[in-house]
């Protein structure tokens, strides 16, 4: 090894062992901006913030870590529906979920036609009308989405705390219909055949660096086809750092109360919170 080689070999080792905010270690103060000394953001986000170097590189501690992340949320992305694992079990033996699918009638097709997740077939559009559940209050659909894993992990407690307070306020829920290969707009043709006052879609969030599995709920008034994602409200981030899956169903409960008062979801139900708002004062 020539000296400069050795020279850079001290200083990544030396670097790894100091720590992202400085020789003292993760716990102390970074002291940047004119000497002011300002708490380190390293305990406070997952964010991959104030990461050391070497040279023009990462780390090896976090290039690595970076790696797996990556490869985890690429994991996440091809991971499979499987609606009779033992996670989703509670939803079919307790509520008698079935599946359908959309038009993607592949992965490979789901990552490339995104239009053709929005869409049933023709076979999974008929078993909802022989199957489902018309005029409900609530329909509850479950969606993979970007990540099955995220549907296997919350939406089983979700749809169960749910069901216990909507049985409370005399709602009638509709059989739950999981929907392989599905985005965000299914809920149209759905809320077409089925007519529920208000569709519930619990669908896998697109994974990122730090969460792989994470579930969105998204709410539509009566949807149909000329709905966008401007009428529908949302609760994102379900997942176990974000909102907890038991703590997210009470959140969505009083937003379905105001959705079946108001008749709306999205920017109008925003508007007529506004409205309602200026008329108390």
């Amino acid at each position: 090894m020539t000296p400069a080689a050795a020279d850079a070999a001290d200083t990544a080792d030396a670097a790894d062992a100091a720590g992202p905010a400085g020789p003292a270690g993760p716990a102390g103060p970074a002291v940047r901006g004119g000497g002011l000394a300002r708490p380190s953001l390293a305990d406070a986000t997952p964010a991959r913030v104030f990461l050391g170097r070497v040279g023009t590189t990462l780390r090896t501690g976090d290039l690595l870590t970076l790696r797996a992340d990556h490869a985890a949320a690429k994991d996440a992305v091809r991971a499979r529906f499987d609606d009779e694992a033992a996670a989703l079990d509670p939803l079919v033996t307790m509520h008698g979920m079935f599946t359908v699918e959309s038009r993607a009638a592949t992965p490979h097709a789901y990552l490339r036609r995104p239009d053709l997740g929005r869409l049933l077939s023709e076979e999974s559009a008929a078993r909802v009308l022989a199957q489902g559940t018309p005029g409900a209050t609530v329909q509850i659909v479950v969606a993979d989405g970007l990540s099955a894993r995220a549907i296997g992990s919350h939406a089983p407690p979700f749809v169960a705390a749910f069901a216990e307070l909507s049985a409370a306020r005399g709602w009638t829920l509709g059989r739950p219909i999981a929907v392989r290969h599905a985005r965000v707009g299914v809920m149209n043709p759905l809320g077409e055949l089925l007519r529920p006052q208000v569709l519930l879609l619990l669908i896998g969030e697109r994974p990122g660096l730090d969460v792989h599995a994470s579930m969105s709920a998204y709410f539509g008034y009566r949807p149909n086809a000329a709905h966008t994602d401007a009428d529908r409200s949302l609760i994102s981030n379900i997942h176990d750092d974000g909102i907890p899956p038991e703590e997210a169903a009470a959140a969505a409960v009083p937003l379905v109360e105001q959705i079946l008062a108001t008749g709306a979801t999205g920017v109008s139900a925003l508007l007529a919170a506004h409205e309602q708002r200026q008329l108390d004062s």
